[in-house]
């Protein structure tokens, strides 16, 4: 048993969870009990994820996705409905969106170009004070890139192959990632990886004759919460954790 204070402290300075500009509110968002045994782990604050997560008997859930995002003057009927599920069983909730985006360590597109491989990783794509991807060298055949996404992270895959058929620098940026399609000639990116597609990165990728995968925003952005469920396993041994999945397909 641990005390919810302790690791939301132990979190909060982990991720660096209060230096980010975020359209989400990050970190502690809803109060729950003051102790804790069993966390759960996803990436949406769905009411199927707080239902099993009761179900299982977790006091605190943490998750990728928010739900206060920063400039709402209210909650809508869906929101409202969470925070009183929350609020009714004692269930606590923490929220990190952009801190497991952009962690050099346990960020969602750090493990996954780690999981495929890449050699001589760079930060990549840069928005403010902080880089959303990571870049690397890999040589491999687009297919067979394929194939490794398909087993690595997310079977979903749209592939938009406008670039060369043996890759040679490819990034990463998890979730929806593809505005990075315009950093990737001066970095000599030939190859992107990321979550969903928005209807013109077609023509950009096109024109611009790069590859794009979309593997698909939820199976890009499972990788942080998880490692931060083994994050805190390994600072505090008594609690147990459980990821829920609740996968959109998109």
């Amino acid at each position: 048993m641990v005390l919810l204070n302790d690791i939301v402290f132990f979190l909060d300075k982990y991720l660096d969870t209060k230096n980010f500009d975020d359209h989400f509110t990050n970190g502690l968002v809803v109060v729950g009990a003051k102790t804790v045994t069993k966390i759960a782990l996803a990436v949406d604050p769905c009411i199927d994820v707080l239902k099993k997560a009761k179900k299982q008997g977790c006091k605190l859930i943490i998750t990728h996705h928010g739900i206060f995002s920063n400039d709402d003057s209210e909650l809508n009927e869906v929101n409202k409905k969470r925070i009183d599920f929350l609020k009714k069983n004692k269930i606590a909730l923490y929220i990190s969106h952009h801190p497991l985006d952009v962690h050099e360590k346990i960020g969602n597109s750090k493990i996954m170009a780690n999981l495929l491989g890449l050699k001589n990783q760079k930060p990549f794509f840069k928005i403010g004070e902080h880089f959303y991807g990571i870049s690397g060298e890999l040589e491999i055949d687009i297919n067979e890139l394929k194939e490794n996404i398909s087993k690595k992270i997310g079977s979903l895959i749209t592939v938009h192959d406008f670039g060369l058929k043996i890759t040679k620098r490819i990034a990463i940026v998890s979730g929806s990632g593809c505005d990075a399609i315009n950093c990737m000639k001066k970095e000599n990116i030939d190859t992107l990886i990321t979550g969903t597609p928005k209807h013109h990165a077609f023509y950009e990728a096109k024109e611009l004759k790069l590859n794009v995968f979309y593997a698909g925003h939820y199976a890009t952005e499972v990788f942080g919460v998880k490692t931060v469920g083994e994050k805190l396993k390994s600072q505090y041994n008594e609690l147990n954790m459980q990821f829920i999945d609740s996968v959109t397909n998109l």
